[in-house]
């Protein structure tokens, strides 16, 4: 996919970046325990000494979950639901992926899974040295951007377009162990 999108003409902002994290983390802030807040405000300013640079981009799903790809035979996996697809440095796609499908019940990264989705991947294109690098933070940030748009689920009043409140604990115990382990690829 994204090798396909490096041609995609249409270009749309990633409307749920840092700057949203940072805005919906100041309109439930006065609802979360301190500890939570603490957790949010270090990784975000973790994440604000983390500039992206010149990572390779293009157009990104976004949403890559396990229930967001259909395999209907085994060498072309097909994707759905694009409703956060947008342009973005491709290593985040990558992070959220790894970050679902690639974890064990503690939401650790299984080593063995990791590199076989890289190794799978890289198939059909090679990471950069630097996208190498930026892996840990950009695990981190995936993290917190789900940790926080469970939060918000939990804390606002759902509209009708969200079918299931997902529990923000996993994301809260993923972004905790990928803050006190740096996964290299």
């Amino acid at each position: 996919m994204h090798t396909i999108t490096k041609s995609f003409s249409e270009k749309r902002k990633n409307d749920r970046g840092l700057e949203w994290i940072k805005d919906k983390f100041a309109g439930m802030k006065s609802k979360l325990t301190s500890i939570e807040k603490n957790m949010i405000e270090l990784e975000i300013d973790f994440l604000s000494h983390h500039n992206v640079g010149d990572l390779p981009k293009s157009t990104i799903h976004g949403d890559l979950f396990r229930d967001n790809v259909l395999f209907l035979n085994e060498k072309r996996p097909s994707f759905i639901d694009f409703y956060y697809a947008c342009e973005e440095v491709l290593v985040f796609d990558i992070a959220i992926a790894l970050n679902d499908w690639c974890i064990d019940a503690d939401g650790a990264i299984d080593k063995n899974k990791l590199t076989e989705f890289i190794e799978g991947y890289e198939t059909e294109r090679p990471l950069t040295k630097e996208e190498r690098v930026y892996m840990p933070v950009a695990l981190r940030w995936a993290a917190l951007r789900f940790y926080i748009s469970r939060l918000e689920h939990i804390h606002s009043n759902p509209s009708a377009e969200i079918l299931a409140v997902k529990n923000p604990n996993q994301f809260k115990n993923i972004l905790i162990d990928r803050q006190v382990t740096e996964y290299r690829i």
